[in-house]
C-alpha cells in the first residue's frame, strides 16, 4: 500500500512538505522534523547525529520535490484535505495569543530575548510564520504561585528574529500595549490565552488632557534635574542607552518613567491594569518623589 509508505513516521499523516535528512536519508514533514530538532540534532528514526547547524539547514531546506510530486500525483484528494486541515489548524492558533511567561514588561519598552527552550522555539516559529501577525504576550508568572501567567501583561511585536544554527533564536521586540488575560490554555507545551487590550490613550481633549500634559512636563523637568545630578556624562549616556529617550507620547510616558525608577516589580505591575493615563502618571510621580 503506497499510502502507508508515504506516511510521516512522526505525525502518522500523509507527508506534507517532505524533507529528507542527510546522511541517513529518512524523510518526514518539515514541521515534524523541526520539532524533533528543537530537542536534539539527531535523526528521529535511526538517531544518526546531524550537523550542529542542522536546524538552520532544514528550516530553509528545499523539500524533496520528487517525493512531493509523487504524493500529489497519486493522492491528490488526500493531499488537498491534508493541506486544508493544516490551514485550519494555523487559523485556530491565531485565535489564541501565545504567552511567554517571563518577566514584567511595560508598554513602549524594547525587549531582547534569547530563546532556547524547545516549546518557545516552536512558539516563535509560529509567531513569525508567513501571514502571522508577529505578536505574542509577555506576562510574569501568576503572583499567587499558581501555574500560568499573571492577569496583566504586555503585547509584544516582533521587530526582528535571527535563527542560530542549533535552533536557538535571538528576538528583538517592542511592547506595544497592555493586555488583560481573560482565559488561558496550553498549546504544545506553551501557554496561550484570550486577552483584552487595556486602553492607554490620553483623553481626546479638554481639561483631563491638559492635566496629563502638565504632569508630563512637570515629570520631565524633575527627571532633567535627576540626570544632571548623575556623577558624569558617561553615566548619563549609560542611563539613556539602557532605558532609551523619554517618549513624546504622554500615554507612554508613565510606563517609561516607571521602568526607570527603582520601584518593586509588584508596584510597577499595578500600572498595567490602570486604564487612566492620568492615574498612571500620578502614581509614578508619587514614586518619583519618594526615590529622589
Amino acid at each position: 500500500d503506497f499510502e502507508d509508505l508515504l506516511e510521516c513516521q512522526l505525525c502518522y499523516q500523509l507527508l506534507h512538505d517532505p524533507v529528507t535528512l542527510y546522511p541517513c536519508g529518512h524523510t518526514a514533514c518539515r514541521a515534524c522534523i523541526l520539532r524533533t530538532l528543537d530537542h536534539a540534532p539527531r535523526c528521529f528514526l535511526c538517531r544518526t547525529p546531524l550537523e550542529s547547524s542542522s536546524y538552520l539547514t532544514y528550516h530553509a531546506h528545499a523539500p524533496n520535490r520528487t517525493l512531493q510530486k509523487f504524493v500529489w500525483h497519486n493522492f491528490p484528494r488526500e493531499s488537498w484535505v491534508r493541506a486544508q486541515v493544516l490551514a485550519l489548524e494555523a487559523r485556530d492558533l491565531l485565535s489564541q495569543v501565545p504567552i511567554f511567561i517571563c518577566s514584567l514588561t511595560l508598554p513602549g519598552a524594547p525587549v531582547h530575548l534569547h530563546v532556547f527552550e524547545p516549546r518557545y522555539r516552536l512558539m516563535m516559529r509560529r509567531v513569525t510564520a508567513p501571514g502571522a501577525p508577529r505578536l505574542f504576550g509577555m506576562c510574569m508568572p501568576d503572583p499567587r504561585g499558581l501555574p500560568g501567567p499573571a492577569q496583566y501583561g504586555s503585547m509584544l511585536k516582533v521587530d526582528s528574529l535571527q535563527w542560530l544554527p542549533d535552533g536557538r533564536c535571538l528576538v528583538q521586540a517592542q511592547a506595544v500595549y497592555a493586555i488583560k488575560v481573560t482565559e488561558t490554555g496550553c498549546t504544545d507545551g506553551y501557554c496561550t490565552a484570550r486577552v483584552e487590550g487595556i486602553p492607554r490613550a490620553c483623553p481626546a481633549g479638554g481639561e483631563g488632557n491638559v492635566k496629563v500634559r502638565d504632569l508630563v512636563c512637570h515629570a520631565s523637568r524633575k527627571l532633567g534635574v535627576f540626570l544632571e545630578r548623575l556623577p558624569s556624562v558617561q553615566a548619563r549616556h549609560q542611563f539613556l542607552s539602557q532605558f532609551g529617550c523619554m517618549p513624546c507620547d504622554p500615554a507612554l510616558f508613565a510606563y517609561w518613567l516607571a521602568g526607570v525608577l527603582p520601584v518593586p516589580v509588584q508596584e510597577k505591575y499595578k500600572l498595567l491594569g490602570m486604564t487612566s493615563a492620568r492615574d498612571r502618571l500620578i502614581t509614578v510621580m508619587r514614586w518619583f518623589k519618594c526615590v529622589r
